[in-house]
């Protein structure tokens, strides 16, 4: 048993590690590919490309990849939001911000969640949250500088809305 469990590590460890350089590397690379292919153009490939690897993979699993028509709407709405306003919002954004802009501004939900809760679901902050957020998004503005006060122009700041 224990020879298990230090495979199954090693294997967490190298999907950790792959995931981490995939991540790490994203960024930089989409904005080097932005300088060639048009932004949704960028993402739709590497989405489709995503998508045929997942289904290969699936059928291989022997896993079924029918979509209930019940369920159809509901994987719209999340297709939408999660695949075409991230990725496709976030890659025209780059066009007008730095790397370490976009990254910083997307990465920035749990703060927009939190705000967001109270009216949606009448969850009211607590004062460790509020600190928080604030503290949060204090660190946004230090760590955008320059641009937060005029530096950026119009297009910098159509960046900063779709990346947000």
């Amino acid at each position: 048993m224990p020879d298990i469990d230090r495979h199954a590590r090693q294997i967490g460890l190298l999907v950790l590690a792959v995931t981490v350089v995939g991540w790490g590397l994203n960024w930089p690379v989409i904005k080097i590919v932005l300088r060639e292919w048009p932004p949704l153009f960028a993402r739709g490939t590497a989405g489709v490309a995503a998508a045929l690897l997942l289904v290969g993979l699936a059928r291989w699993q022997g896993d079924p990849i029918a979509i209930p028509a019940r369920s159809f709407p509901r994987l719209a709405a999340a297709s939408f939001t999660n695949v075409f306003a991230w990725m496709g919002f976030t890659n025209v954004a780059m066009q007008w911000v730095s790397v370490a802009e976009g990254a910083l501004l997307v990465y920035t939900m749990p703060l927009w969640v939190m705000l967001l809760e109270w009216p949606i679901r009448g969850v009211r902050p607590t004062g460790r949250r509020l600190l928080a957020l604030a503290l949060g998004l204090g660190g946004v503005a230090v760590l955008l500088g320059d641009q937060v006060h005029g530096a950026g122009g119009p297009t910098w700041w159509l960046g900063v809305g779709l990346a947000l």
